[in-house]
């Protein structure tokens, strides 16, 4: 400032400044300071005159908006997500950030301008129209799927939210679009892995169960089931003794000395080919052998237990049958007993054979399917020593020393080994055998079955490793990934529960998630649910939930119903942390309605500035050019200055010109008809004004004398149809200028005509174009806005421009 008051003292230079000051309050103010040198007659600089005025709440609003824009700019490029801006009418992209590259392939550069790509982008252009109906009927489009292709020719899923904005007159298409395609494949993995254990287990011969880390029955399949003759896992541990005989013992028996397999496997022993016997109500007593281990993660961290029961009920009563015999006759039943075995097994049970050694003659006898396990026509049997090398890859010492066992302990076996068959197929057979001893206790004969177990063996291998896989993706993804009953209580529920939520995995199993679900949210939370009950629900819905910390954050969910014989059994959910994105979305909304109110503001603090300058001049300086003019007629009435009565005409005659100009100057720095009489006549004096001094016809066609509007909102609604009258005076070359005014049920109608020369409408989509006629009509619109009307414009290329402005009744 010192510079600009040396500047105007020496060289009479005037200034106009802004200053930042801090007053008596310690407040910071800012003021405008406007100075003018004051001259003598001989046109010396005797001092300095101006005018102070506070903007402090315009400068403030400004910083504020300022900031508020380049927040908006900051989001826009710097998301991760792909954000596109497209024009409504003519779907061509208007700005686009730079994510574009990395989710679709295409450059920016490649993007904007374009509708072409848009269009082959879609991999279904039906899917594309319901996308767009859906954004024309609604206004918006909440995480709509689909699938698309891009530049690289790579198919992946995508998820839009898009709203319909409005900038300057036009409407525009803002697009915020995610890559799912990562997640929606790993649900789909997930949901197969679990489909086929399920399918793996339930249709298995033999009893599968498994328990959690906590000892808990997560896993009774169909066959245990039947067996055992009741569902353990719909009845508490300790009432099943009360419900059926569990095994051969008391049940509180079994569970103080850990003899239940699944706790002897749960609590570290292995179980190989384990027997027990299952006494289930209204059943005959079962034999099974029982196989079954603790699984643990790769950090050693125990995981549960599992065992798998094979009934072995048939080959047993054989074994104590032939246990029984001590003489000859007995023999001789047992053999005929055992001929017709090894006539009818093979054809009663699929890829099993009995087999029999003779010890003291080293004869080996047969059931048909035990030639065809080996690929050997039905009758011919290789030697001993060569029998044994069927066996392979370790299998044939395993099997050597359990018939050494046998015969010198009396010992029965039951193994799993591998074999190598005629036809060079790699099998694996379940070989049971066991011996039979003279009354001196020497063994003479052994016997047992064989069984081609390999597809078995395979699906237990894809079981395993279907398990293994599921375990991976659910304990190490980011997401949060569950299994909860029909109500809703969880039976599984990943690690990741406690990255997202601070709260540990067991706070949950077993538990409804309801309880930390913020309680604005709960309605539709439920809605949701019942849609993905009733298989209606396909998209993700965003609800919040707290923190274990007490904070809030916002997760996204999609749940899938699996079905069992036509019911639904559980439900495999996942979720993410979506924070960050709905707080973006918070922010945008928040900047959108800051500056539509802030540019009223500043219209309405204009427009009081306008009225208080043309007051003043009202005031002081046309009451002073009145008073001139009286002085000067008073003058002319005086006999003695008739020598100078042509210099007080011409005196005379200016001061009529400028008395004139200010009132005009008052008229349209703040027309009093606005205050006095309303829109209506205010109106009727602009395009009179109009017409008088650019000679352009202009007219009003209403039957209206008066709306009724408040003082504000007849400011907006009147500034808005000036700047659209002007904006036909600068660049339309227009010959007529209407302006109809109409009421309906719902409101009022102002619709503006010129028959100019139009223009291309798309030179108002750029969001930064804040110069010439683009931010004006963006103003307008903002103006509009803020009383709750609708702003639209059309115009075409030599056929004029037509503006609409609909004022509710109510606003």
């Amino acid at each position: 400032m010192s510079k600009a008051n040396k500047e105007l003292d020496e060289n009479g230079t005037p200034y106009d400044l802004e200053l930042k000051l801090i007053n008596n309050n310690k407040r910071v103010v800012w003021i405008r300071n406007v100075v003018q040198p004051i001259y003598d007659e001989n046109k010396k600089i005797i001092g300095r005159r101006g005018v102070l005025q506070d903007i402090t709440e315009n400068k403030n609003i400004n910083i504020k908006l300022k900031e508020s824009e380049e927040k908006f700019f900051k989001i826009f490029k710097n998301s991760p997500n792909l954000i596109i801006l497209n024009s409504f009418d003519e779907h061509k992209i208007v700005d686009v950030n730079d994510a574009a590259a990395r989710i679709s392939g295409y450059t920016p550069e490649e993007l904007i301008g374009t509708v072409n790509i848009q269009a082959s982008i879609w991999k279904s252009q039906r899917k594309r129209n319901i996308y767009f109906n859906r954004l024309v009927k609604n206004g918006s489009v909440k995480n709509f799927e689909s699938e698309f292709i891009t530049k690289s020719g790579e198919l992946r899923i995508w998820k839009a939210n898009a709203e319909i904005i409005l900038i300057g007159n036009k409407k525009y298409v803002l697009s915020i679009i995610e890559d799912i395609t990562e997640i929606r494949l790993a649900q789909n993995k997930l949901k197969a892995q679990n489909e086929f254990v399920i399918a793996m287990t339930e249709n298995q011969n033999a009893g599968i169960v498994a328990c959690n880390d906590k000892g808990e029955i997560v896993l009774f399949n169909k066959t245990a089931k039947e067996w055992h003759g009741v569902d353990i896992l719909k009845i508490p541990q300790e009432k099943w003794a009360e419900n059926y005989g569990l095994y051969k013992s008391d049940y509180k028996t079994l569970l103080k000395k850990k003899e239940i397999p699944l706790m002897q496997a749960f609590n570290g022993k292995i179980l190989t080919n384990e027997e027990i016997v299952i006494k289930s109500v209204n059943q005959e007593p079962r034999i099974v052998l029982c196989n079954g281990a603790s699984f643990h993660d790769n950090k050693g961290k125990k995981l549960g237990a599992v065992v798998v029961m094979n009934d072995i009920t048939h080959q047993k009563l054989i074994e104590k049958n032939l246990r029984d015999s001590k003489d000859e006759i007995k023999k001789a039943l047992i053999a005929a007993e055992r001929s017709k075995f090894l006539l009818n097994e093979s054809g009663r049970i699929t890829r099993v054979g009995a087999w029999e050694l003779d010890l003291i003659t080293e004869n080996v006898s047969w059931s048909d399917q035990i030639f065809k396990i080996h690929g050997l026509p039905i009758g011919t049997i290789p030697p001993l020593d060569k029998l044994m090398k069927y066996y392979v890859n370790g299998s044939e010492e395993i099997l050597q020393q359990a018939i050494d066992i046998c015969i010198a302990e009396n010992k029965s076996f039951n193994l799993e080994l591998n074999f190598k068959n005629e036809q060079n197929e790699l099998l694996w057979l379940n070989v049971i055998g066991y011996s039979e001893v003279n009354s001196n206790g020497e063994t003479i004969f052994l016997r047992g079955v064989l069984q081609d177990i390999t597809e078995k063996k395979i699906n237990r291998d894809k079981v395993d490793k279907a398990e293994e896989m599921y375990r991976l993706l659910a304990n190490n993804t980011s997401d949060l990934i569950c299994l909860q009953e029909p109500d809703g209580t969880f039976k599984y529920i990943s690690p990741s529960i406690e990255n997202l939520l601070g709260y540990k995995q067991s706070d949950f199993i077993g538990k409804k998630i309801l309880s930390i679900v913020h309680k604005d949210d709960l309605d539709s939370l439920f809605e949701a649910i019942d849609e993905v009950n009733k298989n209606l629900k396909t998209e993700a819905h965003p609800f919040r939930a707290k923190h274990k910390n007490g904070d809030y954050i916002w997760l996204e969910f999609l749940s899938t119903p699996i079905y069992e014989n036509d019911r639904i059994s559980y439900f495999v959910t996942t979720a993410r942390d979506i924070t960050q994105w709905m707080l973006a979305n918070i922010e945008i909304n928040e900047y959108q309605s800051s500056l539509q109110k802030l540019t009223t503001e500043l219209t309405l603090i204009e427009e009081k500035q306008k009225k208080e300058i043309a007051s003043n001049i009202h005031d002081h300086l046309s009451q002073s050019l009145v008073i001139s003019k009286m002085k000067i007629n008073e003058l002319k009435g005086n006999s003695k200055l008739e020598e100078i009565f042509e210099d007080l005409d011409f005196i005379e005659t200016h001061i009529v010109d400028a008395l004139e100009n200010s009132r005009k100057i008052t008229f349209e720095l703040s027309p009093p008809a606005l205050y006095q009489l309303g829109i209506i006549d205010t109106l009727y004096w602009l395009f009179e004004n109009i017409e008088n001094t650019y000679k352009i016809k202009c007219e009003i066609i209403t039957n209206l004398d008066f709306v009724e509007l408040d003082e504000a909102s007849s400011i907006l609604l009147y500034r808005s149809i000036q700047e659209v009258a002007n904006n036909a005076l600068k660049y339309a070359q227009a010959s007529i200028i209407t302006l109809e005014i109409n009421k309906t049920n719902l409101g009022f109608w102002f619709v503006i005509k010129d028959n100019g020369v139009g223009f291309n409408t798309s030179k108002l989509k750029n969001l930064k174009n804040y110069s010439g006629s683009g931010f004006g009509l963006f103003t307008v619109q903002e103006r509009i806005a803020n009383i709750n009307g609708v702003f639209s414009i059309t115009s075409e290329k030599n056929l004029g421009t037509t503006v609409n402005f609909f004022i509710p009744l109510t606003i």
